[in-house]
């Protein structure tokens, strides 16, 4: 971290959160009257007004649906103040209530915080702040107050459109949100009734500061929505069935979410199937105007990307910045097409820099031309079919020109994949044949109401007109096919009689996992230390074939809070790594003294690292504990969808640089973030946490923010919840039932952005719900082929933090031998009681414990049964355990375990 202060650091980490926050603010209508002046009187109403949400509820949050309470009509009277965490201390003042910030920006308001009456003098500008929180363990519910509008905000904003018109309409929602139809049904009667309406979304703690900034034109409005604004809920394809519309909130197996629009999600379907939208995907309004012209689009000289720039010139009277985006449609020109496609897909983008009025910027865009490929389920591969591909340049999907065309006369495979993965599993838990009412059920072409779509376009009126190079393609063909082998285990066995896993090779228990077990004997080092494998003195595979049974479990299983305060000695010279003051993390059990492994903190998020910071004792340098007293809160980021909206990756990866910072300051070596899964309904209860239902905008997005975090050295992120999290109705149950394609084209191509970027994310969380039959958490093609075999993707795998209630699904015989590797409990004592083992001479062959009482049994208990009984096999601990392990030798909290150490010799 730079050298400054406490105060300074967190002021420029606020400042940051501020600046996303306002680039991710997206103007949806403005009728002139914004900007609105310096200065002058404001009327507030709504629920979002004096209670404006900066961050969504925590896991089963604070209510969205409430009856009229005291910020106003429609407002919920038990929901928490904005934020969470506390307020810093000593630090500049920032506003997240919209309210405040307009106080302290020097306006005059004429409401109270009761904001139910009409103020009686006519003010200058009048807002209405209308608010929807969400939170995990819940989606939201098509119903007022929720989704749609309750009869009196309905009321409410009639009643000021006639009483005032020109009604500035504010949404501080956390996803999409009904408004529309209220809104042109006021407009219709009383025409600029409603003359502005401006999405804020959850901005973070500077919300309230990043809304006045665009309301009075401090900085021109540049966000651009990633998400599709349906006029109706029942127009998303998914309506029928998700959340409580097709499932309970009870657990139920077989309890089947199908994915019937495939391909089509998001704009894909929207603009193929000819539907009337309220709001297009990467739509937003500006203060100022600004012209696009194409300037050039090339093919690499080696046929691996697309070029293309374009120029940008604000044409209006104020600066701002606009968002260049680029999408490809494919024509089937010669009949010879085996796979339809959606009408067009997000390509690539660029936001400007700030433009002066008049100023040009040239923009460049690139992006692999295999990008392109639709995957084919019968060969396993990814095709660039014969035709025509058209590429068009605008500022939203449906308002783009054809830029070029590029011509291709054959079909060419560009990627082979692994073949059989994700197949849709019937047996008793899913009973009937799935697949094929999933194949029966699957949209097409067939079923578009009007082909001709008046915003579609094939003109070839275009000075670039390309042929791709087939025979150059047909030469690149990536084979990504994983080469693992899930009927095989490889066991470490040492030469050295004193370790367990000597002692394996010649065990009496049988082998139950169906498994062929090989050996690989290996030299070890008495004593060895994780410091001796940084080092290069013993390779990985040669410690972690000298770690007891007991190391590698207490490895491989973590524990609450709760569970590790017992493991914290505060006068012992090897825990420097632990610090005081943090709010919000989880430990695992990893101290390991005697083998320099670290205690290895972990903060959950995404919105912050949940972190408290001690002024003196981090940032100073001193060792007194008491100074945490005088404690700062971390940064409290804009939510995800919000930092989408900004199409700034720029700006997004220096808000992960800030995260990055802060948790090195606190001790913290992962934070549990950011999520990335894809936007397929607007109930999902997690949105708020996700980017977009674009899986190019998550995949940058995503990418932006973990190298942020990562480019500090030595804390890393563990991006969630994977894969296809996106509902949390019944979330420990549901199984989410797709095709291969619509996986690898739709739910899958963000993370793999990330995993194989220059600073690929650490870790993954594997998410509670089910894929074709199989929990991702235990699920091999997802784990180990995917990600491991396909993707190269070299850090470790977790489960989520398992409550109570989810215990019926994880089978701690199959993660270690799946790839999810860190099995994580997040119980606490209530329900969890750790059990003490006492190993007797031979702990492999004769595992004994004692104190076994509680209903639930400790990770690490069930985990020795499991090898006892042959359910686990020795090779799959070591293989997670080193997973782990190469990690944790990175993080910052193992260098200062190796210099503490050190200083004690």
């Amino acid at each position: 971290m730079e050298n400054r202060s406490c105060i300074s650091a967190l002021e420029h980490h606020s400042r940051i959160s501020r600046a996303l926050s306002a680039e991710g603010i997206v103007l949806l209508e403005n009728n002139g009257i914004l900007p609105i002046k310096k200065s002058g009187t404001v009327a507030l109403y709504g629920n979002g007004a004096f209670q404006t949400r900066a961050s969504a509820g925590g896991m089963f949050g604070p209510p969205a649906v409430g009856p009229d309470g005291p910020a106003g009509p429609g407002s919920a009277p038990n929901a928490p103040p904005p934020g969470f965490g506390h307020i810093p201390k000593k630090l500049p003042s920032f506003h997240s209530n919209l309210s405040d910030a307009l106080s302290a920006a020097g306006y005059t308001l004429l409401t109270d915080e009761q904001g139910t009456q009409l103020s009686d003098e006519v003010p200058g500008y009048v807002l209405y702040v209308l608010r929807r929180d969400s939170a995990e363990g819940a989606d939201r519910k098509c119903i007022p107050g929720d989704y749609l509008l309750m009869e009196t905000e309905k009321e409410t904003l009639h009643t000021l459109a006639r009483t005032y018109g020109n009604v500035i309409l504010v949404l501080n929602v956390c996803a999409v949100t009904d408004f529309y139809s209220t809104y042109t049904a006021i407009n219709e009667e009383i025409p600029g009734g409603i003359g502005a309406v401006l999405l804020i979304g959850l901005g973070g703690e500077g919300n309230g500061d990043a809304a006045v900034s665009v309301l009075r034109g401090d900085i021109t409005p540049s966000g651009k929505l990633t998400d599709t604004w349906a006029l109706r809920y029942e127009d998303y394809p998914s309506a029928a069935t998700f959340g409580e519309a097709g499932h309970t909130n009870f657990q139920s197996f077989g309890d089947n979410e199908y994915f019937f629009e495939g391909i089509y999600n998001g704009y894909r379907y929207f603009d193929t199937f000819n539907m009337e939208v309220a709001y297009p995907f990467g739509f937003g309004r500006s203060y100022t105007d600004f012209t696009m012209k194409t300037e050039s689009v090339t093919l690499k000289e080696d046929a691996s990307a697309v070029a293309l720039s374009a120029s940008v010139t604000n044409t209006g009277s104020v600066s701002g910045k606009e968002v260049v985006q680029v999408y490809t449609s494919f024509r089937d020109t010669r009949g010879t097409a085996k796979l339809e496609t959606p009408y067009q897909v997000l390509s690539g983008y660029q936001k400007t820099r700030e433009l002066a009025p008049g100023e040009t910027e040239l923009v460049e865009i690139t992006f692999p031309i295999s990008s392109m490929a639709s995957y084919d389920e019968e060969s396993d591969c990814f095709l660039l079919q014969a035709g025509e591909y058209f590429l068009r340049v605008g500022n939203s999907s449906r308002n783009t020109s054809v830029a070029a065309v590029l011509t291709l006369d054959e079909t060419v495979t560009t990627e082979i994949c692994t073949k059989g993965l994700f197949e849709i599993k019937n047996d008793e838990r899913l009973p009937g044949d799935d697949a094929e009412v999933l194949k029966n059920g699957l949209l097409t072409h067939k079923d578009i109401q009007n082909p001709e779509l008046s915003f579609k376009c094939w003109d070839k009126k275009t000075d670039f007109l390309l042929t791709i190079p087939a025979e150059i393609l047909k030469k690149k063909v990536v084979d990504s096919r994983s080469s693992f082998d899930s009927t095989t285990v490889t066991t470490l066995v040492s030469r050295d009689p004193a370790t367990d896993s000597h002692a394996w090779k010649n065990r009496t228990s049988p082998n139950h996992t169906g498994k062929k077990e090989v050996y690989q004997e290996v030299d070890t080092l008495p004593g060895a230390t994780l410091a001796d494998v940084d080092s290069g003195r013993i390779t990985m595979a040669q410690f972690v074939a000298g770690l007891s049974v007991i190391e590698l479990t207490d490895l491989v299983t973590g524990l609450s809070s709760e569970q590790t305060a017992h493991l914290f000695d505060p006068d012992s010279p090897l825990l420097s790594v632990c610090r005081e003051g943090v709010s919000s993390y989880q430990g695992t059990k990893h101290l390991i003294t005697s083998r320099l492994i670290p205690q290895v903190y972990q903060a959950d998020g995404p919105e912050s690292p949940g972190i408290t910071l001690g002024f003196d004792e981090i940032w100073a340098g001193a060792t007194d504990n008491s100074a945490t007293t005088d404690a700062y809160s971390a940064v409290i980021l804009p939510s995800g969808t919000v930092m989408a909206q900004s199409w700034n990756p720029d700006l997004v990866r220096e808000m992960g640089v800030a995260v990055g910072e802060e948790m090195l300051s606190a001790g913290l070596s992962i934070w549990l973030a950011p999520g990335a899964n894809i936007h397929r309904n607007p109930l999902g209860g997690r949105n708020y946490q996700y980017y977009s239902e674009d899986p190019v905008i998550t995949g940058t997005m995503l990418t932006a923010e973990v190298s942020g975090v990562q480019s500090q050295g030595g804390v890393f992120c563990c991006a969630k919840h994977f894969a296809a999290n996106g509902m949390e109705t019944n979330r420990g149950e549901v199984n989410e039932v797709m095709t291969e394609r619509t996986l690898r084209e739709i739910y899958l191509p963000g993370w793999r952005m990330c995993a194989q970027s220059e600073y690929p994310n650490a870790s993954f969380m594997s998410a509670y719900n089910q894929i074709n039959g199989t929990y991702c958490g235990e699920n091999y093609d997802l784990l180990t082929h995917l990600i491991r075999g396909e993707w190269k993707w070299g850090g470790f795998v977790m489960d989520d933090y398992t409550p109570w209630f989810f215990l019926c699904w994880r089978d701690l015989t199959i993660c270690p031998q799946v790839g999810n590797d860190l099995v994580m409990p997040g119980n606490t004592s209530n329900n969890l009681m750790p059990v003490p083992f006492i190993p007797l001479e031979n702990p492999v062959n004769d595992m004994e414990f004692e104190g076994v009482t509680a209903p639930f049994q400790s990770d690490t208990y069930l985990m020795h049964i499991a090898l006892r009984d042959g359910k686990l096999l020795l090779g799959d601990l070591q293989r997670s355990a080193a997973a782990i392990l190469h990690v944790y030798r990175k993080t910052k909290a193992f260098e200062e375990l190796k210099f503490a150490a050190n200083d004690t010799k």
